[in-house]
């Protein structure tokens, strides 16, 4: 995983000085060997994460670690677990956090060629001071959860609401503003429906449509989208569930997994087909994880 950060930022610099493609990097959380069709599963049909396989490189000896914030950090950092120090998932209320003397990819992407960042969904990479954040760590908007584990509906973690809408605002030579907002508008609204739902507005901004409450910089893209799913509590809207009902040979568990990388799989699609309806998937590095 640190060459798939690293080859990502390096095989940009030729570019520098021309036209950088736009890079949307997809993560599943937890998501089984055979909990996508494209690996021969005829259980879970994943037609849009096979549409990416099947249109790019299939990394087949391509490992991260079991657990969430040490995989996530070395996305960011592009340091293996033993530069990073962190070999297990942060917990709620920890004052631990990815260190913040390292610069991460979207700062990197940043200086290299002038991308704006922009992130949705899980974080776990810190959370108790605003410099360990997503938008102190170089993303101008995020919207998502800064914790490792919640309910996919009403966002609660350990009887908190934690489900944020952040931007970082530049003015110029002075210092950047940072404003951290509860997008309590969003208690109720499954998350990866949510988060499906800003990438959307993400791209449509950047496609020319003002999709993120007007029309985003002429630079190029980086979207880090970290859904939620499948991690951690088992829960998926009735309609998905019910399409495996009777498939999972009572395994009710299952089940439940099988809706939720359904739902996984028909957001991934929404974001592709995003990128194709704004004349952004030609120029598009999309990678999923």
């Amino acid at each position: 995983m640190t060459v798939l950060c690293v080859v990502s930022v390096l095989s940009l610099l030729p570019f520098a000085t021309s036209r950088p493609p736009h890079i949307v990097f997809i993560v599943s959380d937890d998501l089984g060997f055979n909990d996508v069709s494209f690996h021969g599963s005829n259980q879970i049909g994943t037609p849009n994460i096979d549409a990416i396989a099947a249109d790019g490189i299939t990394l087949m000896n391509y490992h991260v670690q079991p657990v969430c914030s040490p995989s996530r950090a070395t996305f960011m950092s592009g340091r293996h677990v033993i530069h990073t120090g962190i070999y297990m998932p942060f917990r709620q209320g920890t004052p631990l956090r990815l260190n913040l003397s390292y610069s991460l990819l979207p700062q990197y992407l940043r200086r290299c060629c002038n991308y704006s960042s922009h992130m949705v969904g899980k974080w776990h990479l810190g959370q108790n001071v605003l410099a360990a954040l997503p938008t102190g760590r170089g993303f101008e908007t995020y919207l998502g959860y800064w914790s490792g584990a919640e309910d996919y509906v009403t966002h609660d973690t350990l009887g908190a609401y934690d489900f944020n809408d952040d931007a970082r605002h530049e003015a110029g030579s002075a210092a950047a503003e940072v404003t951290l907002r509860p997008a309590v508008e969003l208690n109720g609204t499954y998350s990866t429906a949510a988060m499906t739902a800003r990438a959307v507005r993400v791209i449509e901004g950047f496609g020319g449509g003002g999709g993120l409450g007007g029309s985003l910089p002429r630079r190029p893209l980086f979207l880090y989208l970290p859904y939620q799913a499948v991690h951690w509590p088992l829960e998926a809207p009735p309609q998905y569930v019910d399409r495996y009902r009777g498939r999972t040979g009572g395994d009710t568990r299952r089940q439940l997994v099988c809706a939720m990388a359904k739902a996984l799989d028909d957001g991934v699609g929404q974001v592709t087909a995003a990128l194709k309806r704004r004349g952004m998937w030609d120029d598009s590095l999309v990678l999923f994880s």
